[in-house]
């Protein structure tokens, strides 16, 4: 989990990095010292079915 601690000591470097919890939010420190929240959230739907090439239509 992100502390505010870990938030508001992230120092703007060269080139933007992501500070991110297990649960999947993650914040983005830019050069500009601007930051940027956000939530990756994955998903699965179930396998694919397998099928064969229909072959030349």
């Amino acid at each position: 989990m992100l502390t505010h601690i870990q938030i508001t000591s992230a120092k703007p470097t060269a080139k933007p990095f992501n500070l991110s919890d297990s649960q999947g939010l993650f914040l983005t420190v830019q050069p500009t010292a601007r930051n940027y929240g956000g939530l990756a959230i994955a998903t699965s739907v179930g396998r694919r079915p397998f099928t064969s090439d229909p072959g030349p239509r």
